[in-house]
């Protein structure tokens, strides 16, 4: 559930119901379910922030803290939300409703769920109990005179177990190495090094306990960030030297 404010000053809430699995998400890992636990997360102690950033700065060390891991989408764009505000407004054009600064704000609110929301893939001949939806809600709204980031609702009962070695498990927190790691990595594969190789020093480098798997996911996650569209002028230059290379 989401809390958003209405051109006319009141907090309206509606319930989001749209399913979303993390990418390359294969169910929750051995021992984190049991159909008769509950447990029940400590809340975050800050519940307002000035900006997105410092929302994520605050999350990921509250996940850490926690052994909580949370995924999600933006449910809309300031711009959007600016776009419907005036759409909506039935007052005069000389009192105009205020917008939400985008240049401070992109997004207008996001929805989170805990890692292990959404139906268990089937394994085998056996069937995994249905997973709970856990979700924080967090939206941008105007709070006075001040633009905020608040979190208007957080469910923290989780149905699985919340302990460090569940939440080391997630490939999300292994594949978290550091800059210089990745930095090294990165060179690795510019020089078009083996997975493997780059397996070995991850694995003598960083204090985390890779597979194979995640050294593709890592490289793959790279290749994305490191990706930009070839220009005109490196399409020509492609062209001519693979021309050179055939004479």
């Amino acid at each position: 559930m989401v809390a958003r404010r209405s051109p006319s000053g009141k907090t309206k809430r509606r319930l989001d119901t749209d399913e979303e699995v993390e990418e390359g998400y294969q169910g929750p890992q051995d021992g984190a379910t049991s159909t008769s636990i509950s447990v029940t997360a400590p809340a975050m102690e800050q519940a307002s922030f000035d900006s997105w950033a410092e929302f994520q700065t605050s999350l990921e060390r509250y996940q850490a803290e926690t052994y909580q891991l949370y995924f999600g989408e933006t449910a809309m764009n300031s711009t959007a939300r600016n776009k419907r505000i005036l759409e909506n407004y039935k007052g005069d054009d000389e009192s105009l409703p205020r917008t939400i600064p985008v240049k401070r704000f992109e997004h207008y609110n996001k929805l989170l769920r805990c890692t292990h929301y959404g139906r268990p893939r089937h394994r085998g001949s056996g069937e995994r109990p249905r997973q709970k939806s856990r979700n924080v809600g967090c939206t941008a709204r105007f709070d006075g005179y001040d633009w905020k980031i608040r979190v208007t609702l957080h469910s923290r009962v989780h149905n699985h177990r919340l302990s460090e070695d569940v939440f080391n498990q997630y490939s999300r927190v292994r594949v978290n190495l550091p800059d210089d790691v990745v930095g090294h990595v990165n060179q690795m594969l510019s020089h078009h090094s083996e997975r493997r190789s780059i397996w070995h020093f991850v694995r003598d480098n960083a204090d985390s306990e890779l597979s194979m798997k995640d050294i593709h996911n890592l490289v793959a996650r790279l290749a994305r960030q490191n990706y930009s569209a070839p220009t005109l002028e490196g399409r020509i230059d492609k062209h001519l030297r693979d021309f050179c290379e055939d004479d």
